[in-house]
């Protein structure tokens, strides 16, 4: 299977950004440098764990449209939205080094936990109850890629502190 094959890869990077980061790490680094390499690191166990809810959404999602399509979870769409649109711009922040973008991010992850995750659909009883199940970790899944991309913000700004 192709995500198969891609998360294989993504375990070999995630490895081999260890692996360099470990050998950079026994030269002589200053701080600005140190705190690259820990950002490095930090990023790459988030984005393996992102991949890894990725992975889980994909399969909550196939066995649900195999139960037939019906309305969507606004809420789910919503949270998938804004949590595509953060990982761009945490992308953008960490390869341009905009520390703004990288800020930006950590405030609309504060706004969103203040809002929308109590309108999270919850495991329900019921007739639709393995739906409602999937619904809810499908809403799991995407609190975590949340959660990683706190991690990769706060990496990001790690070799611009002052």
């Amino acid at each position: 299977m192709q995500s198969s094959s891609g998360r294989k890869k993504l375990e070999y990077l995630g490895q081999t950004i260890i692996a360099a980061s470990d050998e950079l790490c026994e030269g002589e680094l200053d701080d600005s440098q140190l705190d690259f390499v820990e950002s490095a690191r930090t990023i790459s166990a988030a984005l393996s764990s992102t991949c890894q809810q990725a992975n889980e959404i994909s399969s909550h999602t196939v066995v649900l449209l195999r139960g037939g399509i019906r309305r969507n979870s606004r809420e789910l769409v919503q949270l998938g939205e804004r949590a595509d649109r953060l990982l761009r711009l945490c992308i953008v922040a960490f390869m341009k080094q905009k520390v703004e973008y990288a800020e930006a991010v950590l405030r609309d992850i504060d706004e969103w936990k203040h809002g929308i995750e109590e309108n999270l659909p919850g495991p329900k009883s019921g007739a639709s109850e393995t739906r409602d199940a999937r619904e809810w970790a499908i809403a799991e899944s995407l609190t975590r890629i949340m959660e990683n991309l706190r991690h990769i913000s706060v990496a990001s700004l790690l070799p611009y502190r002052s």
